[in-house]
């Protein structure tokens, strides 16, 4: 399943496997496989979609998305081994028409995610930080409903969480 090239570049692919196998293993059915691209498909309804991307979230299955489970996926999206699937070969081509202190700039970054540099446990705590918050100020964790809430106001998200074969 996780060779499939939409999870290939999905840092939570194991995590969604996991969610979707009948008892946490990650080993899934047809059927089961088919549901995954069903929730990610654009056709699936804003409801269907929070629904899961909340249970993406919350890694600990205590129905909030609290401190830990925002630093575990900040974890995950910033320093998950992921495989690099270059599809576009116009965006390379436009890259060198970029100027040369444009793209050298370019090529260092780049250079840096190829060598599988990632970023250090104070630098994830730094954005964990940040990011909880400015999304739970009080610490008390995301139920459902804030997730919701939250994501209502983010129409790019929906459009966002699909995937395709």
């Amino acid at each position: 399943m996780l060779n499939v090239d939409e999870f290939k570049c999905n840092p939570f692919a194991s995590r969604i496997v996991e969610l979707f196998s009948e008892d946490g293993s990650g080993v899934i059915s047809f059927q089961k496989f088919i549901n995954i691209f069903s929730v990610f498909s654009p056709r699936a309804t804003a409801e269907t979609k929070t629904v899961w991307a909340f249970a993406i979230w919350d890694f600990d299955g205590d129905d909030l998305i609290g401190p830990r489970d925002i630093k575990r996926g900040v974890h995950l999206l910033t320093n998950a081994k992921m495989a690099l699937l270059i599809e576009d070969a116009e965006a390379e081509a436009a890259q060198e028409q970029q100027p040369a202190r444009v793209r050298g700039r370019l090529k260092r970054r780049d250079s840096a995610v190829l060598r599988g540099e990632k970023l250090t446990e104070e630098q994830i705590t730094q954005i964990h930080e940040r990011i909880a918050q400015e999304i739970d100020p009080d610490g008390a964790g995301l139920s459902y409903s804030d997730f919701e809430s939250i994501t209502s106001r983010m129409p790019d998200f929906f459009v966002n969480f699909k995937m395709s074969v």
